[in-house]
C-alpha cells in the first residue's frame, strides 16, 4: 500500500493516513525523513515551501502592523537573514562536516574541476595522469 509520502509504515489504509497526519504535524516544526531514500529533493521542496510560508506571513504582518511600531523593518530583515543564515549553516554542515562524507555534489565538484591554483601550477595535469598503482601491466 503506497501513499503520497511513499511510506509503508502501517498495514492498513486508515493507519497509514493517520501516520501521514502525524508526519504533517511534525513537518510544521522541522523536516523529518519518513523514508530511507535520497533527501535532496525533499529538503529543497520543504525549505522552499517553508520560506514562502514564512515570507507570506511576515508580509501580511508587515502590511497590517501599525505604522508607529519601531521594530517593523528590523523584524522583516531578521526573518530573511535568519532563514538564509540557517540554510548556509546547513549547507556547510552537509558539504564539509557530515559524518558520511559522501555528498555527491561536493565530491563531483572536487574531482572534476581543478581550482585556479592547480590549473596554473601543473597540479591539474598530475591529477589527470594515472597513478602508478592504477596502471595495470599487460603481458603477452
Amino acid at each position: 500500500m503506497d501513499t503520497f509520502m511513499g511510506t509503508e509504515f502501517c498495514d492498513n489504509k486508515c493507519g497509514e493516513v493517520f501516520y501521514n497526519i502525524v508526519l504533517g504535524i511534525i513537518f510544521i516544526f522541522c523536516y523529518f525523513n519518513p523514508k530511507d531514500s535520497p533527501t535532496r529533493r525533499r529538503f529543497t521542496f520543504y525549505y522552499v515551501v517553508t520560506f514562502l510560508e514564512n515570507s507570506a506571513l511576515m508580509c501580511a504582518w508587515f502590511i497590517y502592523c501599525p505604522a508607529h511600531v519601531s521594530y517593523k523593518y528590523p523584524a522583516m530583515f531578521m526573518q530573511f537573514l535568519s532563514f538564509v543564515l540557517g540554510l548556509v549553516v546547513m549547507i556547510i554542515y552537509y558539504l564539509l562536516l557530515h559524518p558520511t562524507k559522501n555528498i555527491s555534489v561536493w565530491d563531483h565538484w572536487l574531482k572534476s574541476k581543478p581550482n585556479p591554483f592547480q590549473m596554473y601550477s601543473g597540479d591539474a595535469a598530475k591529477k589527470a595522469a594515472p597513478q602508478p598503482n592504477d596502471v595495470q601491466e599487460h603481458r603477452v
